[in-house]
């Protein structure tokens, strides 16, 4: 029963981590108009848990597992999300181009240069397959200790967070470089434990979890503080950039997440087969919903009073959440499309 109840709840953390992802794209859209004094890009904030919570999935998913071999292992997971990407950035370079009349050679080069490697809202498919390169390593430092190899990434991913938030809040500068800690490993480390631990008082995990969440997700709105690795790898000579926030607030935030869908009383769930769904097409939505969002707000415009601004980009999130879950669902069943949804 526990592999079911742990499958149900992961299938949760990823429907409504994808959503998010919407939110936050959609809300970066809002960066004039204000609700209570405060800009509404701002609000994006709440969200950002979720690309820390996939990278968690992952860990809890792929880590302390036996493998045939790194090459099967990479192969599978490579190709699993390198060809949707590949088809659907296609289509966003062609939406890009057509509809704005690119016409000159370098114009359209340079086009398809930026979409297919700097593309902000593709960014994450380069994450994954930085990510899966360092999963064979991990697995087998955490498969030789389970326990205290977790716990030293964990502590140590913790640790250095804290250290470069001060010295960014400071404006300090040291030789100390604890930046291997807070990669992806650190998000990876964090799922993997935190999905083998279990409390005997659920409930009281439950209201901790969500005043944690409301705690950082305040704080994290008001003060809207750049934690950017950029600020780490300002100098990186390779002019390495990520969007993964590693503060310890998101950390914590991340975490007030898992903890508390993992902790829910999900034996009488009675909506299992739609987050499933969701579950399944989550890595399709991702990519389909980066073309809709292009459409959309190709024709939508993004005015009027601040409310106004925040309905519209509500029901968007919905309408477009839907929309490429819709459109995943479909692909799926069509043989020559299926391997292009990012169904999985």
């Amino acid at each position: 029963m526990q592999n079911k109840e742990r499958i149900y709840y992961i299938d949760i953390l990823k429907s409504i981590s994808i959503f998010s992802v919407i939110v936050i794209h959609i809300f970066a859209l809002g960066n004039s108009a204000k609700v209570m004094n405060i800009t509404i890009s701002y609000f994006a904030e709440i969200f950002k848990f979720a690309v820390p919570v996939f990278l968690m999935i992952t860990g809890s998913l792929l880590l302390n597992r036996n493998y045939q071999s790194n090459y099967s292992f990479l192969k599978k997971r490579i190709k699993r999300i390198t060809i949707p990407y590949l088809f659907w950035i296609i289509l966003i370079i062609l939406a890009l181009i057509i509809p704005n009349g690119m016409t000159s050679q370098p114009e359209i080069t340079e086009c398809i240069y930026t979409t297919f490697f700097n593309f902000p809202l593709s960014w994450y498919f380069w994450l994954m397959i930085g990510v899966y390169f360092t999963i064979p390593i991990i697995n087998e430092f955490i498969k030789t200790d389970k326990l205290n190899s977790t716990k030293y990434l964990v502590i140590m991913f913790v640790i250095s967070s804290i250290l470069y938030q001060l010295l960014s809040f400071f404006k300090a500068y040291t030789y100390i470089d604890l930046t291997f800690f807070i990669l992806p490993i650190g998000y990876l480390s964090l799922g993997y434990f935190l999905s083998g631990l279990e409390f005997k008082n659920k409930r009281n995990v439950l209201i901790i979890s969500i005043i944690i969440f409301i705690i950082t997700s305040i704080i994290e709105v008001l003060f809207n503080q750049d934690y950017n690795l950029n600020l780490i790898f300002a100098n990186f000579p390779a002019g390495f950039t990520s969007l993964l926030d590693v503060s310890i607030i998101r950390i914590i935030q991340a975490t007030a997440v898992f903890l508390f869908i993992k902790n829910l009383p999900l034996k009488k769930f009675k909506m299992k087969k739609f987050f499933t769904s969701i579950s399944k097409s989550c890595y399709g939505i991702y990519l389909v919903h980066i073309f809709i969002y292009l459409i959309v707000f190709h024709y939508v415009p993004v005015k009027g009073t601040g409310s106004e601004i925040m309905l519209l980009f509500l029901s968007s999130s919905v309408f477009i959440f839907l929309i490429s879950w819709i459109i995943v669902l479909i692909m799926s069943k069509i043989p020559v499309l299926s391997k292009f949804s990012g169904y999985a």
